[in-house]
């Protein structure tokens, strides 16, 4: 089991470790991957998948916990069970996963489906961006020292060239909120986008973005472009509402042109971008490429890298128990 004690709120803690001594009680052998950082829980679990001892792993937690799994359980056998106890649970919404009532040790008797995941990489004239996140994070008051690539993957995490991401990658406006709320304390629970997003509203900028989609060369003025594999993100917007985990496909929004009650007007009623809009711009594919250099991509509400990146789908490239794949 992973699970993020750090993570969540006290009643969801208290689930996760009830969850465990539910698992001994049935006669299951359970290995506890949490350690006291995110690096110390990345470096037990790959410990644990290069040792083999793992047969299934059940994530208690949000999308930033499922977002550090995958790095680990994406393109292997080993199936992952979720139990969505994070600030943000938007992978699991969009697999139709709630809070099942049903004891978790009837839940792993359920079968495992395999499910797309977006694999990003940086391209060869890639920067690492650190200096350009860092002035911004100054400007906003902060000291810029921890606010890049790998701050909260610094060990494992940051020196893998490829990155899985399960639910969406954002750059943009919403990108500067997930940095934001990432500095904000987890007792605001799900109010800490709106929180957040205030806070950077005055910091608002639009990005001028060269992308390559399969074939198709575009240009974008964009204030919030979204790469998804799945349909959610920043706690349950609706940023890629045609993103299914199994349609075989990547999905592109980007909000083009539009100025900070623009963007609001999109982001409020947590509908994102499927507004019918002529600023809305939207694609399926299967190879985005965001080609401009220096901007910071974020993925499951983590930092993940700087473009010039590519992202592909990754075609059932894990295998998630107990959903119904459309």
């Amino acid at each position: 089991m992973l699970r993020n004690p750090a993570g969540g709120n006290r009643s969801s803690r208290r689930a996760a470790a009830e969850s465990v001594g539910r698992l001994r009680g049935a006669g299951h052998a359970v290995v506890e991957l949490t350690g006291d950082s995110r690096e110390a829980s990345d470096e037990a679990l790959h410990r644990a998948m290069e040792a083999g001892d793992i047969e299934l792993l059940v994530v208690a937690g949000g999308d930033g916990l499922v977002h550090l799994a995958i790095q680990h359980l994406a393109e292997t056998d080993v199936p992952m069970l979720l139990a969505p106890t994070g600030t943000g649970n938007d992978f699991a919404t969009a697999l139709g996963i709630t809070n099942d009532p049903t004891p978790i040790e009837q839940q792993l008797t359920k079968p495992a489906h395999p499910v797309d995941l977006i694999a990003a990489s940086t391209l060869p004239e890639a920067t690492n961006g650190e200096q350009d996140i860092a002035d911004r994070k100054r400007s906003r008051g902060g000291s810029g020292a921890d606010d890049h690539v790998g701050a909260r993957g610094s060990g494992r995490e940051s020196q893998r060239n490829t990155v899985f991401i399960a639910s969406i990658a954002i750059a943009g406006f919403p990108a500067d909120i997930n940095a934001r709320a990432n500095d904000m304390p987890l007792r605001l629970g799900s109010q800490i986008y709106t929180v957040a997003a205030a806070l950077e509203l005055p910091h608002f900028r639009r990005l001028r973005l060269e992308l390559r989609v399969d074939d198709e060369t575009l240009m974008t003025d964009t204030a919030m472009l979204a790469i998804g594999n799945t349909s959610l993100f920043g706690g349950g917007m609706l940023a890629c509402p045609d993103a299914t985990a199994t349609d075989g496909y990547i999905h592109l929004t980007s909000i083009d042109g539009v100025g900070r009650l623009g963007i609001l007007r999109h982001l409020k009623g947590r509908a994102g971008g499927t507004a019918d809009r002529a600023e809305v711009i939207r694609r399926r594919a299967k190879r985005i490429e965001i080609v401009t250099p220096g901007v910071a991509i974020w993925g499951d509400g983590e930092p993940i890298a700087h473009a010039p990146l590519s992202s592909e789908v990754r075609l059932s490239a894990i295998k998630i128990v107990g959903i119904n794949p459309k």
